[in-house]
C-alpha cells in the first residue's frame, strides 16, 4: 500500500489570487471569475468559467502533493495516478459515490480555469524572462473512469516548476493537516495561513476582519450586520479547529479587539 502524501507545493501567485477559491455554499450559483494581479515583477491573470470553491482547492492541493511525491517519475507536468489515489490522499472515502462525483466535477472546473502570466518588464529591475498560459490542469480517464483505471493529469507548466523546485517562491502545505479539515472555511483559511506563514517564521498578528476579507474576498464593511457576525463566528471556530486538530503545528493566541497572534511551528520537510 502506498504511503499517503505529506507535502504539497503551490505557487505564490496562485495563493495571492484572493477570491479564486472561496468556501462552498450549497445551491449557490457559480459565476465566472476574472482576477488580475500585478506583483513581484509579474502580471498574473486567472479566468474561471465557474467560480471555484474549497472542494476544488483541496483537489488541486492533492494533485500538487501527488505530483511532488512523483517528481522523479513525472515528466514535464505529466502525472499518472488513479481516482483511488486522489480520493485517498484528499482524505475522502474511496467507496463513496458522492466523493467520486465531487472529484470528477472538481477536475472539470479546474480544467476550465485559465492561468496566464507574463513579466511586467515596465517595472524597474524586472527581467523580461517569461510569459505563457494554459489551464490549471488537463486530465483524462482510462477504463471508463473506474477508481483503479489510469487518471492522467497534465499540470500547468508554471505550477509544475514550483513543484519540482525550479521556481522557489512557493507555499508549503502539510497534507496531514489538509486531510483533517472539515469545512470550506477551514480549508480556505488554512491555505491562506500557510501562504502567509512559513513554518518556523515569526508569529503574525491578524485581525478577524482581515481574515474575513481573505476567505470570502469581500470587505466586512460591505456585509450586513447579521452576515458579518456569522462570518466572524465561522472564522473563530475555524481558527480554534486548526489549532486543536493539526498536531501542534499551529498556535492561535487571542488578543483584545478581535485580534490574534498566529504561530506556525517549524517542520521537517519529508
Amino acid at each position: 500500500m502506498k504511503k499517503l502524501t505529506q507535502l504539497a507545493k503551490t505557487d505564490k501567485a496562485l495563493d495571492g489570487a484572493f477570491g479564486l477559491f472561496t468556501p462552498h455554499q450549497a445551491g449557490a450559483k457559480r459565476n465566472p471569475v476574472s482576477i488580475e494581479i500585478k506583483a513581484n515583477g509579474m502580471i498574473t491573470s486567472f479566468y474561471a468559467k465557474e467560480s471555484l470553491c474549497d472542494i476544488d482547492l483541496r483537489t488541486l492541493q492533492t494533485i500538487c502533493a501527488l505530483a511532488y511525491s512523483a517528481t522523479k517519475s513525472a515528466n514535464s507536468g505529466h502525472l499518472v495516478t488513479t481516482m483511488h489515489q486522489v480520493l485517498l490522499n484528499a482524505g475522502l472515502s474511496t467507496t463513496s459515490v458522492c466523493s467520486i462525483k465531487s472529484i470528477k466535477k472538481s477536475l472539470g472546473r479546474l480544467a476550465a480555469t485559465l492561468w496566464e502570466f507574463q513579466s511586467a518588464s515596465e517595472l524597474e529591475g524586472t527581467k523580461d524572462e517569461c510569459y505563457g498560459g494554459g489551464s490549471l490542469i488537463q486530465y483524462s480517464f482510462e477504463h471508463s473512469e473506474t477508481k483503479t483505471g489510469a487518471l492522467t493529469i497534465n499540470i500547468h507548466p508554471r505550477l509544475f516548476k514550483v513543484i519540482t523546485g525550479d521556481i522557489t517562491r512557493f507555499n508549503n502545505l502539510q497534507m496531514n493537516e489538509v486531510r483533517k479539515l472539515k469545512t470550506g472555511v477551514q480549508r480556505v483559511l488554512h491555505h491562506y495561513l500557510c501562504s502567509l506563514l512559513w513554518a518556523g517564521q515569526e508569529p503574525q498578528p491578524l485581525t478577524i476582519d482581515k481574515l474575513i476579507e481573505r476567505v470570502w474576498n469581500q470587505p466586512p464593511c460591505q456585509l450586513k450586520q447579521t452576515h458579518y457576525i456569522n462570518r466572524r463566528n465561522q472564522i473563530t471556530k475555524a481558527l480554534n479547529f486548526i489549532a486543536a486538530n493539526t498536531g501542534g503545528a499551529w498556535s492561535i493566541q487571542e488578543l483584545s479587539g478581535d485580534r490574534y497572534i498566529v504561530t506556525r511551528a517549524d517542520i521537517v520537510e519529508q
